[in-house]
């Protein structure tokens, strides 16, 4: 459709970008890119709270609303810093707010302030852009000369209002192909929104509401002209590296019952709610909130669990860094608290080459020959009472060197340490069974990216020095992983792996890679690849070989289309099919269906062997306020 291109190319020329999210929000000055005639940009924020109650202190970033003033502003003057020609960063030059402590509030509105009309999604990853051709399938377009000179497009949902697609007109002049004007409406994460595009200026109007709270806001972008802008108390401000602040004094009465659970309420959401960094002389400090519903997980094989996510990181040259980025949580359905403590020292941050010390115990491992050998003892039918006297908890230690050289050839090369400890020491003892076994290995492996956008090839192998008792064993495996991307933000992704034991006497601790146990999951994305939600990992830990095959698919709305209500709020569908081969065992299959919605993604699971069906589970996560 030609008026789609006409506007896309005319939008680009006058204002474009491009946000991506980080881990738990949006950030326009880390990530965003924008292309804007000028170099210097005026942002500025009228925020009003028509209603409010305590329990805004449990929404992220919004505690300072909870008591004081009913109405802010904020104004901040952003640098665009160019590289190769297009803007690579936008730096935070100055920033004036009548907001206590100058604190950045709704930082979720920092990915909706520049609109991205060509790309596939208006901001980062967030609203399907109605002039992108990828995307036609799921508007309808109306086009109306308006006069000799200009074109009005108009463009609607096609099958259901949903809250990844806007609705709205756009004014092109037909002669230059320059926007005239833009005008839309959409909702993204419980946040109504209205936009008014003009060249050289973008206004955003939102409503937030939730548990009887309403925020309104007014976000204006426009060039700066000048190296000096005036704020809303018509004061000059000289753009400076460090950040202004105006404060103004609390003048709200602490003398109510009400009033005083507000005041608690807002400290707590202070350090309990909101992300916090800090810089301690050159060392960088980050923490997740203390409470966040989007680090809780459920899933049917592991069940519940929750964690929270530190970082630290020392500069030790131009092109080099310490880090450490430990992750503590806690698993409810065999309560044990887990930790992950990854200290990375990078000398190469250009060529991501680092050296990497790791001690974690997230991964819980059966022992297959106590079992077997209580059988051999006690008969073949004898299962002993505690059906957990074959669990082991694992304490990993490694070393490896993490090495790129060149852009399509890695290599990774270190030590591994192991010691799995029986979670039953107890009756492990009255069986006169050992309950203590002790591994150390050095490690090789190699990634192969030849291909840009082709598949990844893994291959890496793992031989057990013989010291003392320690395991003797020899294990080797390799994968070819492939992620397409699709039109309409479609992915697919493709993993085949395969892997079996050398030089190993018995089934003792047939640990793959791929099926380690991980009770602090990555989260709803991230293990896509290798995660059987159903299958019981004692099936695979007696096994010397395997062979297997993982198939996802994530699309925008499909089959939720005709389903009331539930169509307005759903945001992914995701399909899922994991293929196992075995040792001794018959065919192992996984079929799952998942959504994803602003609160909750939800996903159901149903496994089989050959084609008789074995069980059916459940995974899900929350997603309220993830992109705060």
């Amino acid at each position: 459709m030609k008026h789609i291109h006409t506007l896309c190319l005319a939008v680009a020329m006058a204002f474009s970008g491009t946000a991506k999210p980080a881990d738990t929000n949006d950030s326009m000055r880390d990530t965003t890119r924008v292309a804007v005639a000028g170099k210097d940009l005026v942002v500025n924020y009228v925020y009003e709270i028509p209603k409010r109650n305590f329990t805004m202190w449990l929404i992220p970033t919004m505690h300072n609303f909870a008591k004081g003033p009913r109405r802010h502003n904020a104004t901040e003057r952003c640098r665009l810093i160019y590289k190769d020609g297009k803007v690579g960063q936008i730096q935070l030059i100055s920033r004036n707010t009548t907001i206590r402590h100058n604190r950045s509030v709704m930082t979720v509105l920092n990915a909706m302030m520049l609109p991205n009309f060509k790309s596939e999604t208006l901001y980062g990853k967030h609203i399907l852009s109605p002039f992108n051709d990828g995307n036609r399938r799921y508007y309808k377009y109306t086009t109306v000369k308006k006069s000799r000179r200009t074109n009005t497009v108009t463009f609607e949902p096609r099958f259901c209002e949903n809250t990844l697609l806007v609705s709205g007109t756009a004014v092109i002049d037909s002669r230059t192909d320059e926007v005239i004007s833009a005008e839309y409406s959409g909702e993204f994460d419980m946040i109504r929104f209205h936009v008014v595009y003009k060249p050289r200026t973008c206004k955003t109007d939102i409503d937030f509401r939730f548990a009887g709270n309403q925020v309104k806001s007014e976000v204006t972008i426009a060039k700066a002209n000048n190296n000096a802008y005036i704020d809303y108390t018509g004061r000059n401000i000289i753009a400076a590296e460090d950040t202004m602040t105006v404060e103004e004094p609390d003048t709200t009465k602490k003398s109510t019952t009400l009033q005083s659970l507000e005041n608690i309420g807002t400290s707590i959401g202070g350090h309990l709610l909101s992300s916090h960094s800090a810089q301690i002389m050159d060392i960088n400090l980050k923490m997740s909130p203390v409470i966040a519903p989007h680090y809780l997980n459920y899933s049917h094989s592991r069940g519940l669990s929750y964690k929270m996510q530190f970082a630290a990181e020392y500069p030790t040259g131009k092109n080099s860094t310490l880090s450490l980025l430990p992750i503590l949580g806690y698993n409810f359905k065999i309560k044990q608290f887990y930790y992950e403590a990854p200290l990375r020292y990078t000398y190469d941050k250009e060529c991501d080459n680092y050296v990497e010390l790791k001690w974690s115990n997230g991964n819980r491992i059966y022992n297959s020959s106590v079992i077997d050998d209580l059988k051999r003892v006690y008969g073949e039918y004898y299962i002993p009472k505690d059906n957990e006297l074959d669990m082991f908890d694992n304490n990993k230690l490694s070393l490896v060197s993490h090495y790129n050289i060149t852009k399509w050839l890695t290599t990774e090369v270190g030590l591994t340490y192991n010691r799995r400890s029986a979670t039953d020491r107890h009756n492990m003892m009255k069986y006169a069974k050992k309950d203590v076994y002790q591994s150390f290995a050095p490690m090789f492996g190699v990634i192969l990216k030849p291909w840009s956008k082709g598949p990844v090839l893994a291959l890496s192998y793992e031989q057990g020095i013989k010291i003392k008792d320690f395991l003797d064993y020899g294990r080797t495996e390799g994968s070819a992983s492939y992620s397409m991307s699709l039109p309409a933000t479609k992915k697919l992704n493709l993993r085949v792996a395969g892997g079996f034991y050398s030089r190993k006497r018995s089934n003792i601790f047939m640990e793959f890679t791929n099926f380690s146990e991980d009770f602090l999951p990555g989260g709803w994305d991230d293990n896509w690849t290798n995660d059987f939600q159903l299958l019981d990992s004692r099936l695979y830990n007696i096994s010397k070989y395997y062979i297997s095959g993982n198939v996802s698919y994530y699309t925008p709305i499909m089959f939720t289309t005709v389903i009331p209500l539930l169509n307005r709020y759903v945001e992914r569908e995701r399909f899922y099919l994991n293929t196992l081969l075995l040792e001794r065992a018959r065919p192992y299959y996984e079929l799952g269906y998942g959504i994803s919605t602003r609160v909750l993604s939800v996903g159901l699971f149903a496994s089989f062997f050959n084609a008789e069906i074995q069980s059916v589970g459940a995974k899900f996560t929350f997603e309220l306020f993830h992109r705060w």
